[in-house]
């Protein structure tokens, strides 16, 4: 025997939630229910791409740098031994400059690339220089005494 959504008793009953109960469909529940996971990640992967074609549209035009247009990405072609040249727009949109690494990775069915961060190998020049800390209550508390220094 099939209860309406409203008449099943809920753990932690509250107004608001028990007024839409009412009107949820589970029937899109059951269904997803009844698939494997991996069914279910593949049906979740097709809606996000269905997604992005409807904001995105199917218009490919053509590019400044060279290349055409989908979704707002640009069309560039692999090289030889697997090399890319990133058209001129994206490297100067994201400063790159000849040398630049950039991290690669596989993300569903295409490839993200986004430059490595940059790790300083040195503090910028001044920079202790312009730490000031102008709160008259602050010290410095007292250190000790330093170790004696081990010898090598």
């Amino acid at each position: 025997m099939t209860r309406k959504p409203e008449d099943i008793p809920l753990l932690f009953p509250d107004p608001v939630i028990k007024a839409y109960l009412k009107d949820v469909d589970r029937t899109l529940i059951r269904s997803m229910l009844q698939k494997s996971s991996s069914q279910r990640a593949a049906a979740l992967v097709e809606m996000n791409r269905a997604a992005i074609e409807g904001r995105h549209g199917e218009s490919q035009l053509e590019s400044s740098a060279g290349g055409r247009h989908r979704h707002g990405m640009t069309t560039i072609t692999l090289g030889e031994n697997g090399t890319l040249v990133l058209p001129e727009a994206l490297r100067n949109g994201l400063h790159l400059k000849r040398g630049a690494q950039l991290e690669a990775a596989l993300i569903g069915d295409h490839i993200e690339l986004k430059p490595c961060a940059k790790v300083p190998n040195s503090w910028p020049p001044g920079f202790f220089d312009r730490i000031t800390i102008h709160d008259p209550a602050f010290g410095r508390p007292p250190q000790g005494m330093l170790p004696t220094a081990v010898e090598l």
